[in-house]
């Protein structure tokens, strides 16, 4: 598991949370139609996923991110934060600190196995 620490305003890592790099499946669902992609960071705060193909939303949109693959399975809700040629930064909604920790579990356990 890596771990990517903020640092001081240089400009490189301006993170409020800690980031652990994972990977695990899962579909985004901007407007009720789900997209596949994959996690590929994950935090306290939020996720780096990847750019599903098609997907036509903009900063701000929330979303609907679907961990099939946990036991549950899970479902979080999260606001587009950045959007890159290959990826999409997200926020999690308030009031999911439960779930987002037991995901955060989840995730790195299975990095290890």
């Amino acid at each position: 598991m890596a771990l990517k620490i903020a640092t001081q305003s240089t400009g490189r890592e301006r993170r409020r949370y800690e980031r652990a790099d994972v990977s695990a499946a899962i579909l985004v669902s901007p407007n009720g139609h789900p997209h596949h992609t994959s996690i590929f960071d994950l935090s306290i705060g939020g996720a780096r996923i990847g750019l599903p193909e098609h997907f036509e939303h903009d900063v701000g949109a929330l979303v609907r991110l679907y961990f099939p693959n946990t036991p549950g399975p899970m479902v979080l809700f999260a606001e587009v934060k950045r959007l890159s040629v290959d990826h999409v930064g997200v926020e999690f909604a308030d009031g999911q600190q439960e779930q987002v920790n037991q995901l955060f579990g989840e995730l790195l356990a299975a990095e290890e196995d």
